[in-house]
């Protein structure tokens, strides 16, 4: 069970294909996104007294943070469902290290001790749940570039240059918190590559490499 991320045009949605090319039997990717609407519907009524329980801090979360808690809960139902029937790996691309890392970024004065407690409880949840994390990066200015040229939207696409560091620092830097508390926790084995202008089949392979290494090493 491994989650790819990065930053904002790092590249992941081609090294998705291009590991799946690789590995046959890789399933997914899963994310938060896409979820069945009734499944959603369903965890959402679940994780009313959460919400209720939510409420009570002193700044309660927004509505965009909830619906990532649904989200969570939701994607864990599926990963559950899906992990006896893969053979091999299954691929989370924008999951749970995203969803809390999201969090973090937007909403950074959550400190809150209801909220608090619901993350740690959900930071141990995947940390027993994520085998790897998969992070990719590249410089600032190939991201720039790329985010620049590439035909999908972003909301700091067409942002003055140095709006988008500073963007890409804030998530970088939740990204290593979120993934130091998730260690804390037990879990999971972290690889990292930065990648430049390398070809992503390459980027692939050195991606399976590494997690076979370390599954070997086990």
């Amino acid at each position: 069970m491994l989650e790819l991320i990065g930053p904002a045009a790092a590249g992941k949605s081609t090294l998705v294909d291009e590991l799946r090319a690789k590995a046959r039997s890789m399933r997914g990717p899963l994310a938060i996104w896409g979820l069945p609407r009734s499944r959603l519907i369903a965890h959402g009524v679940r994780l009313m007294p959460t919400f209720i329980r939510l409420a009570r801090d002193p700044r309660p979360p927004a509505l965009a943070e909830l619906a990532h808690l649904v989200r969570l809960e939701t994607l864990q139902e599926a990963v559950e469902r899906e992990r006896p029937r893969s053979p091999g790996a299954i691929l989370i691309d924008e999951g749970p290290v995203f969803a809390l890392t999201w969090m973090e970024v937007f909403y950074p004065d959550r400190n809150g001790p209801r909220f608090a407690a619901w993350r740690t409880q959900a930071l141990a949840q995947w940390a027993r749940t994520l085998d790897f994390v998969v992070s990719i990066d590249a410089p600032d200015p190939t991201l720039l570039h790329r985010m620049r040229t590439r035909p999908k939207g972003h909301m700091v696409k067409n942002a003055p240059d140095d709006e988008v560091r500073a963007f890409t620092a804030r998530f970088r830097t939740a990204f290593g918190r979120v993934l130091q508390d998730l260690r804390a926790h037990g879990g999971p084995e972290i690889v990292t590559f930065v990648t430049g202008n390398e070809p992503r089949e390459r980027t692939a392979e050195r991606v399976l490499a590494a997690i076979s290494e370390a599954c070997d090493g086990d």
